[in-house]
């Protein structure tokens, strides 16, 4: 067990994934720059990330099963050591892969935050997060339906 709080958000870059449609597929936004948290807005992510982690209804255990070219596993691998133009384009990456994933109209469109830094036992970890609309996550500057 770790505590998010004692550790560090490195970085976080958020994507906007758009709904599948009738006439176009899902696509992933093209952010090109890191997404800069005040102090407060990260202890509120901090706080709701612990929280999630240990609600089952909010989070799920992952065996990662598949670990080649193109999982998140390779992703997560490679975010570990990049420079900030790296782990821009894993996150992109990352965000392009769950658009393809949205071959339903029943997937809402949402956001897509991913993130790195290190536990307080000086762990590096990666979180993925797709927010939903109906989730109420809002961040200023972010328009989740464009």
């Amino acid at each position: 067990m770790f505590t998010l709080a004692k550790g560090k958000i490195a970085r976080l870059i958020v994507y906007r994934v758009s709904a599948k449609t009738k006439t176009a597929d899902a696509q992933a936004s093209t952010e090109t720059s890191l997404f800069e948290l005040a102090d407060s807005e990260t202890k509120t992510l901090v706080e709701r990330i612990e929280q999630a982690m240990g609600r089952p209804k909010k989070s799920f255990k992952l065996e990662i099963a598949e670990t080649g070219d193109k999982t998140f596993h390779h992703f997560a691998l490679r975010s570990k050591k990049a420079k900030d133009p790296e782990f821009i384009t894993v996150a992109k990456e990352m965000a392009e892969l769950l658009a393809r994933s949205h071959d339903r109209h029943t997937i809402p469109s949402g956001l897509l935050l991913v993130l790195d830094g290190e536990t307080d036992k000086k762990k590096h970890f990666v979180v993925v997060i797709k927010a939903e609309i109906q989730d109420a996550l809002r961040i200023d500057g972010v328009d989740p339906m464009t």
